[in-house]
C-alpha cells in the first residue's frame, strides 16, 4: 500500500505502509489464544459431562446396552460361569474378553459395578488424548497444536457418538492401538516392532474391529522394513491366532461370533456406506483434515513414506474399521478410532503443508503457524456446527441461562 506526502520541495514523497499480512505477530498470537482457549473450554466441558456419570452420580447413570453386556461377562467370570450365553435376540451386544476381564481382575471377589466399567473407560480415553497430545508434539514441534488436537480427539466423538462417561470398548482397544504406533513411529528396531504387535492384538481382543489396524501396521513395515514386519506379523498374527484358538475352545461358540462373524458380517454390509461414511464423516465433519491430509500427498516428505508414513496408516486402518463396523450396538463404536486417528494426521499434514508453503515462498519459520491455527479453529467450528445439541451439554449450562 502507498500512501503521500510532500516534503520541503513541493515534491510528492511516497511512503510505503506495509498491509498486515497472516504470518504478522499480532494475527498469529491472536489466533493461538483464541486456539488455546478453545481448546481449554471444550476439554473442561468434556470432563464436566464425564466425571459425574463415571462416578455414578450423574441424573442418567444407568447403563447402556454395551455396559450392561460388559457388566454382565465380568460378572459371569466372577461367578465362574460361561462367559458367553447364547443372545436373548439378534441385537444382543456380545464384547469381546478383554474389557470384561480387566473389569473382573479390578474388582478381585466383589461384583463388578458399573463406575468400575466407566472409570477405566474413562482412563484410557484420557490417556488417549496425552498419547495424541505427546504425538501431534513430538512430530510438529508445537505445543499449541498439540493440545487442540488432543482436545479436539477427545470433545468431538462425543458430539456424535457416545456421551462422555460412557463405557466403550473401543477406547481401551484406541489407546492400544495408539502406543502400538508410536512403538512403531519412534523405535529404530525389532524391539519396537514386537512391542507394537503384541500392544496391538490385546487390542483386538478388546475391540475385534482393531484387526484392520494390525493389517494396517504390517502394510506400513512391509514398504518401509522387511526386517521389522518380520517381526511384527509373527508376533501379533501369532498372538492373534494362537489365542483365538485357545479363546474358541475355552469360551465356546458364542466367542467366534463376537470375534469372527460379526466382523465379516460388518465388512459384507460396508459397500452400501462406504459413500455415505466419506460424504458425512470425511469430506462433512473431518473435512478440514482430510483435505490437509490429501495436500500432503503432493509435497516432497509423501506423508506415506518412511517410520513418519506410520500416522497415514493409522487413519487408514480407521476409515476401514469404521466403514465395516457393524451397526449393531450402541451409537458410537465404530467413529471415535475414526476421529481420534483423522485428526492425529490432519494436525501434523497441517504442519507439514503449511510450514512448506512458508519455505517455498521464503518466509520465515512461523509464517505457517497462522494458518495452522485457523484451520484447526476452522475445524472445531465444522463440528460445533455440524452436530446436534447433545443432551449431555444442557445440564452443564443450565445454571447459566441466556435468556
Amino acid at each position: 500500500m502507498q500512501d503521500g506526502a510532500w516534503d520541503a520541495d513541493h515534491e510528492m514523497v511516497v511512503v510505503r505502509v506495509p498491509l498486515s499480512r497472516p504470518g504478522d505477530p499480532m494475527i498469529r498470537h491472536g489466533f493461538r489464544v483464541l486456539l488455546v482457549l478453545s481448546s481449554v473450554l471444550l476439554v473442561a466441558l468434556y470432563l464436566a459431562a464425564a466425571l459425574p456419570v463415571a462416578r455414578g452420580t450423574a441424573a442418567s447413570a444407568s447403563a447402556d446396552s454395551v455396559e450392561s453386556a460388559v457388566l454382565e461377562q465380568a460378572n459371569r467370570r466372577l461367578d465362574h460361569l460361561p462367559a458367553y450365553v447364547e443372545p436373548a435376540s439378534p441385537a444382543t451386544v456380545l464384547p469381546m474378553p478383554g474389557f470384561p476381564l480387566a473389569v473382573a481382575l479390578l474388582v478381585g471377589v466383589d461384583d463388578a459395578q458399573l463406575w468400575v466399567v466407566r472409570q477405566l473407560a474413562l482412563l484410557a480415553i484420557l490417556v488417549g488424548a496425552l498419547a495424541v497430545f505427546g504425538i501431534v508434539r513430538l512430530e510438529t514441534g508445537g505445543w499449541t497444536l498439540s493440545l487442540a488436537a488432543a482436545s479436539l480427539a477427545l470433545f468431538a466423538p462425543a458430539l456424535f457418538g457416545a456421551p462422555p462417561g460412557a463405557a466403550r470398548p473401543e477406547s481401551i482397544a484406541l489407546l492400544f492401538v495408539l502406543l502400538g504406533f508410536a512403538s512403531l513411529r519412534f523405535t529404530m528396531g525389532v524391539l519396537g516392532a514386537l512391542g507394537a504387535g503384541a500392544l496391538l492384538s490385546l487390542a483386538f481382543f478388546v475391540h475385534a474391529p482393531a484387526v484392520w489396524f494390525i493389517a494396517a501396521a504390517a502394510l506400513s513395515l512391509a514398504f518401509e522394513d522387511r526386517r521389522r514386519c518380520t517381526a511384527f506379523g509373527i508376533v501379533s498374527f501369532g498372538l492373534v491366532g494362537g489365542g483365538y484358538v485357545v479363546l474358541s475352545r475355552m469360551l465356546g461358540p458364542w466367542f467366534n461370533f463376537a470375534a469372527w462373524d460379526e466382523p465379516m458380517r460388518g465388512l459384507a454390509l460396508a459397500g452400501g456406506g462406504i459413500a455415505p461414511f466419506a460424504v458425512a464423516h470425511l469430506l462433512g465433519r473431518l473435512g478440514v483434515c482430510t483435505v490437509a491430509a490429501v495436500l500432503s500427498c503432493a509435497i516432497s516428505t509423501q506423508p506415506w513414506h518412511e517410520r513418519r508414513g506410520i500416522w497415514m496408516w493409522l487413519a487408514i486402518g480407521s476409515v476401514i474399521a469404521g466403514v465395516a463396523a457393524s451397526p449393531v450396538g450402541a451409537a458410537g463404536l465404530p467413529l471415535q478410532s475414526s476421529f481420534v486417528a483423522v485428526l492425529l494426521l490432519g494436525a501434523i499434514a497441517l504442519d507439514l503443508v503449511a510450514r512448506h508453503l512458508a519455505d517455498s515462498f521464503g518466509s520465515a519459520g512461523h509464517e505457517g503457524e497462522s494458518v495452522i491455527f485457523a484451520a484447526m479453529l476452522l475445524q472445531a467450528f465444522v463440528f460445533v456446527t455440524l452436530a446436534p445439541l447433545p443432551g449431555w451439554l444442557v445440564p452443564i449450562f443450565a445454571g447459566f441461562p441466556l435468556g
